[in-house]
């Protein structure tokens, strides 16, 4: 696929999927809030802000016809630092699937993946008791080798 068929395609999927928030930034923190019932109401509005900043001009970038471009294996062989991936469950919306931390853990000899019950994709928010906790225990463990 030529490269300007590719950026128009990846920008007409993102202007479609944000084309979804409402022009009232009251609504969008309502249906913000009834499809992610576990932010705390604090993190709606910067959310929110967020989905308004975007630009379509980036999407090419992020698009998955994009990375398939990319030989993603050997840019994830080369990396020689620790590397870890808090993740949630893939019911719930997080992305990463299980063969895919399979393939990441033949790739990144130096990884250490771990679940977090009840996220989805933002682990962050959507389990705000149970993150800080993973994310210290990870620091500390990397701070003692």
């Amino acid at each position: 696929m030529r490269p300007r068929r590719l950026t128009t395609m990846c920008r007409s999927r993102w202007s479609r999927q944000f084309s979804s928030f409402s022009a009232c930034p009251a609504m969008s923190c309502g249906a913000g809030a009834r499809r992610a019932p576990t932010w705390q109401t604090a993190e709606l509005e910067p959310w929110l802000d967020a989905k308004y900043r975007f630009s379509v001009h980036a999407a090419p970038v992020i698009c998955p016809a994009h990375l398939a471009t990319i030989d993603m294996p050997a840019v994830m062989a080369a990396i020689r630092c620790p590397v870890v991936v808090l993740h949630g469950e893939t019911w719930l919306g997080s992305l990463p699937t299980t063969a895919e931390l399979d393939t990441l853990r033949s790739l990144v000899p130096d990884v250490e993946i771990i679940a977090i019950r009840g996220a989805g994709h933002d682990v962050r928010r959507d389990q705000p008791d149970n993150y800080p906790h993973a994310l210290r225990a990870v620091l500390v463990g990397l701070m003692s080798n």
